[in-house]
């Protein structure tokens, strides 16, 4: 059983759980990071060579976490790609997803 924090030992090798929690971080980012540029990268426009121009993309965006994360992605893997952002709201002042949308933009922004 793993237990963060702790050096365990597992057959022959010792392995520091701390550092096993880094690693596991850095491999979600990493495949989270190569489905994103898949996805965006297989787009037609942005598959042919010919195109010197990168589309735009849009992107349904609340401003909840899976959305923010998603741009925060589109951005480092095709750093010259427009991104549109989405959000669809009937009380445009007041509805919390406009709220958080607005929010996260401009934390991406910075």
């Amino acid at each position: 059983m793993l237990r963060f924090g702790k050096v365990i030992k597992t057959d022959t090798y010792l392995f520091d759980t701390k550092l096993l929690k880094v690693h596991r971080r850095h491999t979600i980012k990493l495949l989270l990071l190569q489905a994103v540029k898949t996805k965006v990268t297989n787009l037609p426009s942005i598959a042919h060579e010919e195109s010197k121009e990168l589309p735009s993309v849009g992107l349904m965006f609340s401003g909840g976490l899976d959305s923010t994360l998603l741009a925060a992605c589109l951005v480092e893997v095709h750093p010259g790609l427009q991104i549109d952002l989405v959000n669809v709201s009937f009380s445009p002042d007041t509805a919390a997803d406009r709220i958080t949308g607005l929010f996260s933009y401009h934390e991406l922004r910075r």
